[in-house]
């Protein structure tokens, strides 16, 4: 029995909003800021008349949005003091003394007992020169070459080009090979080394 009662309530509340609603037709209501115009009519009709089914919307469908909901505020001005697309640029300072210094090692630990100890540990597994014209200097990485970070990989290559002197007798980049396939995996510049 509770089932026609329902039914029955929620009739009237439709018959009485389609009652209020011919009072309200001729009404324009507007939002507090004056951007929105409020849809006339009742809600019952709204979704079959042309005019009300495209208040507010763009051809695509889209509901339009009123500009002031895309303003930042003020305060939204914020620049980082530490930028994420160019750190080296913007603080320089904070790379500095990362390289190794020989002259502040132990008078026993010298780059060249350095360099023979990459070498035997497979950091480094040889050198050469590539013939050619002109001859490329080439240096073949080992497999620990691939377990030490980032930063001690470029440090062992500034190392060794720095007691080489390899860009001093003119050549502009060394070549960096795989041990295991020995083909290039990369190259060592003055401005750092670039990985494949």
């Amino acid at each position: 029995m509770k089932y026609p009662v329902r039914t029955l309530a929620a009739t009237a509340l439709v018959a009485l909003i389609a009652a209020a609603a011919p009072a309200q037709a001729g009404k324009h209501e507007w939002g507090a800021e004056g951007d929105m115009m409020a849809i006339k009519g009742s809600m019952l009709d709204n979704g079959f008349r042309d005019a009300a089914r495209t208040i507010n919307r763009l051809p695509s469908g889209d509901v339009f949005a009123p500009q002031r909901m895309y303003d930042k505020p003020e305060h939204y001005g914020f620049k980082p003091y530490v930028s994420n697309w160019d750190p080296q640029n913007d603080h320089p300072q904070q790379w500095d003394g990362l390289d190794w210094d020989p002259s502040m090692w132990n008078k026993d630990w010298t780059p060249e007992v350095t360099l023979n100890k990459f070498f035997k540990a497979r950091i480094f597994e040889r050198q050469f020169m590539r013939k050619g014209k002109p001859p490329v200097p080439v240096l073949e990485l080992g497999p620990t070459f691939y377990k030490i970070s980032d930063l001690d990989q470029r440090r062992a290559l500034k190392l060794l080009s720095d007691f080489t002197g390899v860009f001093n007798e003119g050549f502009p980049v060394v070549e960096l090979r795989d041990w295991h396939t020995a083909e290039i995996v990369g190259t060592y510049t003055p401005k750092g080394m670039f990985m494949n």
